[in-house]
């Protein structure tokens, strides 16, 4: 079978899931254009049995190249591997290519920088009226935000936060 024609079949099956109201218009359109990027990259006539676990490297690869984080990639590998294990669940292929060879990338989250107290009350103290005015809005509305939870540790943590200026 060539990849054309079970991507077709699979983008078919998921507007009937848009249609049923199972997924988002939206994820479809991700659906459908991260398919085409396949198709683009392996050739839309390919056969399925001559996919190879290095051509998946590759297109994995080339995903990471072209993108700054492991989102996108992920994403694109996602709908690749639910395409395939669609196929062999619905009996539609036998067999897949071996999908396990390529795993998502990490996603790393960097460290955002939060203030303390003492750093928040001299911002405050160096800020001019419209600027301290605005700051401490967000702060009031922050720590009223947080006391509503009335979780444990958001007290603890908010309330050693704003002890000075409550």
């Amino acid at each position: 079978m060539p990849l054309k024609d079970l991507c077709d079949l699979y983008l078919q099956y998921q507007h009937a899931r848009v249609r049923a109201g199972a997924i988002t218009a939206r994820h479809y359109t991700d659906q459908f254009k991260s398919l085409n990027k396949l198709m683009s990259f392996l050739g839309k006539g390919r056969r399925i049995r001559a996919i190879s676990t290095l051509d998946l490297q590759d297109y994995k690869q080339r995903l990471q190249n072209a993108h700054t984080t492991a989102q996108k990639p992920n994403s694109h590998i996602s709908t690749l591997k639910a395409m395939f294990h669609w196929a062999r669940r619905n009996d539609i292929l036998e067999r897949i290519p071996n999908i396990d060879a390529i795993s998502k990338g990490k996603i790393v989250q960097q460290q955002r920088h939060t203030f303390d107290s003492k750093q928040i009350t001299k911002l405050l103290s160096l800020a001019n009226v419209p600027m301290r005015a605005m700051m401490w809005t967000w702060r009031h509305d922050t720590y009223r935000t947080f006391r509503s939870r009335r979780t444990e540790s958001s007290r603890t943590a908010v309330g050693t936060c704003f002890q000075e200026r409550t």
